[in-house]
């Protein structure tokens, strides 16, 4: 078979995997950005022990109304079933 030269194939335009613009992104990088520079003006303007406990008590306290209540505590009985050799 005689050598006709190199193969030339159609060009194919890929659509790129992310489609979307990365306004989504840029919103979300903003809005954590803003959130850290409140949250660091907040913990570098205590001036006393005492507004660092009430930040603390106050942290903890929306922890648990995000969260809920704990479960209530069930006794922990164990059972062996059997056991495990290496």
């Amino acid at each position: 078979m005689a050598n006709r030269g190199p193969i030339h194939t159609p060009e194919v335009t890929m659509e790129p995997l992310n489609r979307f613009t990365t306004m989504m992104q840029d919103y979300f990088v903003a809005r954590v950005r803003q959130s850290e520079r409140i949250g660091e003006a907040l913990k570098f303007g205590f001036k006393s022990k005492r507004e660092v406990l009430a930040y603390q008590q106050h942290v903890r306290d929306r922890i648990r109304t995000i969260i809920g209540p704990r479960p209530p505590r069930v006794p922990f009985n164990v059972r062996q079933t059997g056991e495990f050799r290496a």
